[in-house]
């Protein structure tokens, strides 16, 4: 466990019901394309004191900049992008994608 917060509230059956709970990870791993560091969030949702529901949600921690004449940076250090997206129209009638 890198992070841990706890919070009592309560809600209402069949109404929708929104909370934040804020939290620090100290010194979190970043992901990358070569080491894509994830974490997992849990909540739990108590009724006395019994599990009565629970959802998880992983998720990555880094930092993504844009610049227009340098390109992508992610966690400070330039990323190229490589692929491409080839679109087809009329499919059942032949297509081609040339290699320029």
């Amino acid at each position: 466990v890198v992070a841990e917060q706890k919070l009592e509230t309560f809600v209402h059956k069949n109404i929708a019901s929104e909370v934040t709970i804020p939290f620090t990870i100290s010194n979190p791993s970043l992901w990358s394309c070569e080491s894509p560091a994830c974490y997992t969030a849990e909540c739990d949702i108590l009724t006395d004191g019994n599990t009565a529901d629970r959802s998880r949600t992983t998720f990555g921690i880094r930092a993504i900049r844009f610049d227009p004449e340098k390109g992508i940076f992610l966690n400070g250090k330039s990323l190229k992008l490589k692929g491409a997206t080839l679109h087809a129209d009329n499919g059942p009638l032949g297509a081609i994608a040339l290699d320029r």
